[in-house]
């Protein structure tokens, strides 16, 4: 009998169940490393910083911080936030310190009665931003030929640049929407219709269809205007400023009046946070977080229109602490000197000053907590989280029930995984064995694991049973002839 095209052999393995056991034996083990792996990596990431944090005793409630320096140094002992510090076999070549004051939150006011508000919004631009679209490359044909405006040129952005092969100069920012500069004496100019002359420019530029003269003397402040000081009520909103006609000033926790408006005096204060109350439908009730540096100043010795510069000098004049509205006896608004706990203090942005999500929070970060207060613009202002056992930094982010619930999860799950992987693979060892070809089977299912068989053998099988059978048919006749022939030989003798 030939083979059938059924008949022939698996083109495959001859024991197809057999890659079960290898593909489960390959999971358990990928699953016992891969766990050891996170438990190791944890301890860094999750285990020690947690660890740290609780022993440092931080406050519970935070308080509130403010940016009074942002240094970029090549000392990098320390640093406030750093990406993956787990693959920092040595400190960096540059890091960026931010050192900022601390101090106790200031009051939750509500102001009532209010009419003629007006929300001044300053332009703002960051000149740290390398990708703004108010940056013109000087370096490239045509970009310059017709600059109109004040000019900032530094050196471009350069990522990984050695120092010695950087670019000086040629980057030229337009900050004429943000400032206004009075000039008192020019140097050299330069006509950047002829490229060259603009490759290398530095410093502060006044441009003009492309001639740029160079500023020596000058002076600019910002170039927010026409701020009337004729209000009742005027709150400083970082680079925004809150202007109304507001009846009265009062605590938002217990009511407490702190000012009624008496046409007289206003009302100055610097708040970090100003929305409208939700429960007024009127929308004439405003509430204003964190208020400090609350002072009344008298109208008529106020000037009637000032800009974003002048309004800042008001706020920060000896009249102002002199005139303060919170006299000691009962917290109003009170100032920040009053408030302080440390004047300077390192901040990071956790326990560790680290990141290791490798989603760039440390660029955020920096941009959100690095303002200064440089250029006429608000320094960041941002809740943070200090302790009594020490005073040489502060954290922004700190939540220990947070970090807590990682801590268990980031334990328990690679734990038990590496728990459960471990235990399958000591039962492993027991149940699986090994025939003489050296394939594999579980104690007790050899039958399952074997080779399927072929219509041919299926089909050889059922033959050679029926040629057993046949075999012993005719051994059976065979012997009862014999049988029959010796009784015959027998009668006959």
């Amino acid at each position: 009998m030939g083979l059938g095209r059924r008949d022939k052999p698996p083109t495959g393995s001859l024991y197809p169940r057999e890659s079960y056991v290898c593909f489960f034996i390959f999971l358990v083990e990928l699953l016992c490393t891969w766990s050891l792996v996170a438990l190791i990596y944890n301890n860094w990431i999750f285990y020690l910083p947690t660890a740290a944090e609780i022993e440092e005793g931080f406050e519970p409630d935070p308080v509130m911080c403010t940016t009074t320096r942002h240094v970029v140094s090549d000392n990098c002992t320390w640093w406030s936030c750093m990406e993956w510090c787990l693959s920092a076999t040595q400190p960096p070549s540059e890091c960026i310190h931010l050192y900022t004051n601390v101090r106790n939150n200031g009051s939750e006011i509500r102001l009532a009665g209010c009419n003629t508000v007006n929300l001044k919004q300053c332009d703002y631009m960051d000149l740290a931003d390398p990708n703004g679209d108010w940056i013109f490359d000087c370096r490239s044909d045509f970009t310059c030929h017709h600059l109109e405006g004040t000019f900032q040129c530094t050196e471009p952005y350069q990522v990984d640049v050695d120092y010695f092969k950087r670019v000086d100069g040629g980057s030229c920012k337009n900050i004429t929407k943000m400032y206004e500069c009075a000039t008192y004496d020019f140097g050299e100019t330069f006509d950047c219709k002829d490229k060259e002359q603009c490759l290398d420019m530095l410093g502060l530029f006044k441009c003009r269809d492309g001639k740029c003269r160079e500023m020596l003397d000058y002076r600019c402040e910002r170039r927010c205007k026409d701020i009337t000081c004729d209000r009742s009520v005027i709150l400083m909103n970082g680079d925004n400023i809150f202007l109304g006609d507001c009846e009265t000033v009062s605590h938002v926790k217990n009511d407490a009046l702190i000012w009624q408006s008496d046409s007289v005096h206003t009302l100055l204060a610097d708040c970090h946070q100003i929305v409208l109350d939700p429960e007024d439908y009127t929308n004439t009730t405003y509430i204003a977080s964190d208020c400090i540096n609350g002072t009344l100043m008298e109208r008529s010795k106020m000037p009637r229109k000032v800009n974003y510069t002048r309004m800042l000098t008001i706020f920060a004049s000896e009249d102002g602490y002199k005139n303060r509205i919170d006299k000691g006896e009962v917290e109003d608004i009170p100032f920040d000197t009053d408030l302080m706990i440390y004047k300077e203090t390192k901040l990071k942005m956790n326990h560790e000053g680290c990141s290791n999500s490798l989603s760039e929070e440390c660029t955020l970060f920096h941009d959100d907590h690095g303002k200064d207060g440089r250029n006429y613009t608000t320094r960041s202002r941002f809740p943070c989280y200090f302790t009594k056992k020490q005073n040489d930094f502060v954290a922004s982010f700190l939540d220990l029930e947070v970090s807590n619930a990682y801590y268990v999860f980031m334990l328990v799950v690679p734990g038990s995984i590496f728990m459960c992987s471990c235990f399958f693979c000591i039962c492993c060892s027991f149940m699986v064995i090994v025939d003489k070809e050296g394939h594999m089977h579980l104690r007790g299912c050899y039958s399952f694991f074997r080779r399927p068989r072929t219509e041919y053998e299926k089909w050889l099988d059922q033959h050679d049973k029926r040629k057993k059978k046949r075999l012993a048919e005719q051994e059976e006749l065979r012997r009862s002839e014999m049988n029959t022939l010796n009784i015959t030989r027998g009668a006959h003798s």
